[in-house]
């Protein structure tokens, strides 16, 4: 049976207040504890659960013991912001020239969203081939919590205007979520395609769309 968006929310409490139970008992912290089974309620509407939970995560943990060394805080903290929120920002994108002149190749730029994402892509087009041919760019995308999703842009001259790089990861995904067929294809060879891959793995790029790239 597939649960709908507030049952899946009420099971994760469970989860996340064992979870919670076992990461404030490190801290003795009892507040974290009694403020998560007070809001413990099989009869509250999805909305109402995520707002208590949210009111649990800004009030009853303190951000100092977040920055600490505690993996198993950490763990907690990013695990209840995140999961529940249903959206995780990026922390940082680094973009690599990996094929082009020299002089620009190697050099890792660091930027924080995918606006400034393209306003690197687009600088490096300048430089870029404008006669069918691209050169392969690297980057790897870095999320709040520790997900990171590692690709390829074929950088072309046009990129100069065109640059787009999450739109770039929104066809990647989408291809496996079964929503976004290249326009070269062919609709029998796409849905032929999608019949191969292996159980789950569209739920998953459905998943991963939602939960990364809906922001």
């Amino acid at each position: 049976m597939k649960l709908d968006d507030a049952e899946r929310r009420l099971f994760l409490l469970g989860e996340i207040c064992m979870y919670i139970h076992k990461v404030a008992s490190l801290f003795n912290s009892e507040k974290i504890y009694h403020m998560c089974f007070d809001i413990d309620s099989g009869h509250r509407q999805a909305k109402q659960l995520k707002e208590s939970l949210l009111v649990l995560i800004s009030n009853s943990v303190d951000l100092s013991i977040k920055s600490s060394s505690n993996a198993a805080f950490n763990a907690a903290f990013d695990y209840i912001k995140y999961d529940l929120e249903g959206k995780v920002p990026i922390r940082n994108i680094v973009i690599t020239r990996g094929e082009g002149p020299s002089v620009e190749t190697g050099i890792p730029y660091t930027v924080s969203n995918w606006d400034e994402g393209n306003l690197v892509l687009r600088s490096m087009a300048k430089t870029a081939p404008d006669c069918g041919g691209y050169d392969k760019t690297d980057f790897v995308i870095t999320f709040e919590d520790d997900e990171t999703y590692i690709g390829t842009y074929d950088l072309k001259r046009k990129d100069m205007h065109e640059a787009d790089l999450k739109g770039h990861v929104l066809s990647h995904v989408g291809y496996y979520a079964g929503i976004q067929k290249p326009p070269w294809m062919k609709q029998e060879a796409y849905h032929k395609d999608l019949a191969s891959f292996e159980p789950g793995m569209k739920e998953e790029a459905r998943e991963y769309l939602s939960k990364y790239l809906s922001n």
